[in-house]
């Protein structure tokens, strides 16, 4: 059996509909930088992934460090969107560290997010949870949460 280590996690990705509207959102409202911008050619991303396709793609940071990429494919013409709820298996969101989860809500629904359900706080001996569920127009789900010890 070959031995190996996992090392971390390198960065999450998404496919998105409209590449330069998703980059606003993750820099404009929830505070990312670009890394890295560019292309790749249909034999690349054949090889990878099995579709035949050519896509362009940015690599965002985060605050803490965490990289998102997105993905805009320009093929095939008939690619679909995905529609999900979160108990459905293969549903994934990702979830952004905030100081201020109500502010950061209004900010987000400004932006275009549509809320999931209502802000929910949870108090606990270990502390106090304030958390919320957005989809962006893309139907990718943001949970926007603070903690408090």
């Amino acid at each position: 059996m070959t031995q190996f280590r996992v090392l971390g996690t390198d960065h999450t990705a998404f496919t998105v509909s409209n590449l330069e509207r998703s980059v606003k959102t993750f820099t404009e409202l929830l505070g990312f930088e670009v890394v890295r911008a560019a292309g790749a050619e249909q034999e690349l991303v054949e090889q990878l992934t099995g579709v035949k396709a050519s896509l362009r793609f940015v690599y965002l940071r985060g605050p803490d460090g965490h990289q998102v990429e997105l993905l805009q494919y320009d093929d095939p013409p008939d690619r679909g969107t995905a529609s999900y709820r979160p108990c459905d298996t293969g549903a994934a969101h990702i979830a952004i560290r905030v100081d201020n989860v109500p502010a950061a809500v209004e900010a987000a629904k400004a932006a275009g997010l549509q809320l999931n359900n209502q802000i929910m706080t949870v108090h606990r001996e270990s502390g106090t949870t304030q958390s919320c569920y957005l989809r962006d127009p893309d139907g990718i789900t943001i949970e926007l949460l603070s903690r408090s010890t």
